[in-house]
């Protein structure tokens, strides 16, 4: 990354790493158990921890002015912070005996064919997990140098600053994603007793991603400059989170085909698609900037759905109808003509804008697409 002082917010940053696999073994073991309000519970907890600790990182460099890299470090630290907090709680409230994880811990007999056996399958359904991170990783690694290598050759520190604002996206993606993950997550104990996902859950998730999608496209603009002040490479920013519906729908092609056994399947696709962004990225953003970093990512993961609706042989987009498409029309019209319309300065009132007119083209689009709110759950 070109930066050495960089290296101790790295470590901190992989450090959460460690709680993983306690974490994952607690929530596991709940989600099979069909007790999800630990899970929240324990979820809540981490962001609350961390949250503070990011906020008290920032407000010691706004009132003591550190280093920015030990700025960096103590807001990296509270992941971890939040990662051992849920961890403590997750082992009070849930009974578990740990020490029976490391009886005849040095038996590889045993553990082997456990590995034979699941290996594969979990390492590919894992892979999904971290798919979207080896994706920014790849950013990481190029996006910057193809930046002091375009047309017009920019000096290390601006070429940071362009990819910082391409790094906006992230929290815009997450926030697209969050509902349709939450869907998946909750429904997988129930979807692996059934051994295949039902039309109704198709159907919630690609109305959702394409109809959240949308609104965020329309609205980020106005969000860019709520969050960070800034108008500049929105379209890039709106060529970024169109990446949501496809995740959405290759999170459900993948769940899919791990229900079938399909596993090895699965991972050559999603494999395709990472070998395509590698030879993208740099191309792309050397002849568009952060543009064509954006595009590379949505090129990559249209190629990856694609493959996976060839090989599976299911067409998502077949489930949504005419009605749907007219709620969607009139939910983009009332979000175009009120952006538009109602011109503010004021970033606070600028959010109550954005907040009204998400509420009323919601309520538009769920009158009008007759979609109910409990379907969710249901699925």
């Amino acid at each position: 990354m070109g930066q050495e002082k960089l290296a101790s917010p790295l470590v901190m940053a992989i450090s959460p790493l460690l709680l993983v696999p306690f974490l994952s073994l607690y929530r596991g073991l709940l989600q099979g158990r069909h007790q999800m309000g630990k899970t929240a519970i324990s979820q809540i907890i981490e962001q609350v921890f961390r949250v503070v600790l990011i906020i008290l990182a920032a407000a010691s460099f706004l009132k003591f002015s550190p280093n920015i890299y030990t700025v960096s470090f103590l807001a990296m630290l509270g992941s971890f912070v939040g990662g051992l907090c849920s961890l403590v709680y997750l082992i009070v409230t849930t009974p578990l005996q740990l020490k029976q994880l490391f009886t005849n811990f040095f038996l590889l007999a045993a553990k082997l064919n456990i590995i034979k056996k699941f290996g594969i399958s979990s390492l590919i359904f894992t892979f999904f997990m971290v798919y979207m991170l080896l994706l920014q990783m790849i950013d990481v690694f190029f996006v910057k140098h193809a930046l002091m290598n375009i047309s017009q050759p920019m000096s290390s520190n601006a070429a940071e600053k362009l990819k910082g604002v391409y790094d906006r996206g992230q929290p815009f993606l997450q926030l697209g994603l969050v509902i349709t993950t939450s869907i998946l997550t909750d429904a997988l104990p129930r979807l692996s007793k059934k051994g295949h996902i039902p039309r109704k859950i198709w159907h919630v998730v690609i109305l959702l991603s394409v109809t959240i999608t949308t609104g965020l496209f329309i609205l980020l603009p106005t969000m860019n400059d709520i969050l960070f002040k800034s108008h500049s490479h929105a379209l890039s920013l709106q060529i970024f989170i169109l990446q949501i519906p496809l995740i959405s729908m290759i999170q459900l092609y993948h769940h899919a085909l791990f229900l079938k056994h399909k596993n090895k399947a699965s991972g050559y696709i999603l494999l395709v698609g990472l070998c395509l962004k590698l030879l993208t990225v740099y191309p792309l953003t050397v002849a568009y900037g952060i543009l064509g970093a954006s595009l590379s990512s949505l090129f990559s993961l249209l190629v990856v759905a694609l493959l996976y609706m060839c090989y599976s042989k299911i067409h998502p987009l077949t489930l949504l109808t005419k009605r749907f498409y007219v709620a969607l029309l009139a939910m983009s019209l009332i979000l175009l003509i009120g952006d538009n319309s109602l011109i503010v300065e004021n970033r606070l009132l600028q959010l109550l804008k954005v907040m009204l007119l998400s509420i009323i083209a919601a309520a538009v689009f769920l009158k009008i697409s007759k979609f109910e709110l409990k379907q969710i759950k249901k699925s």
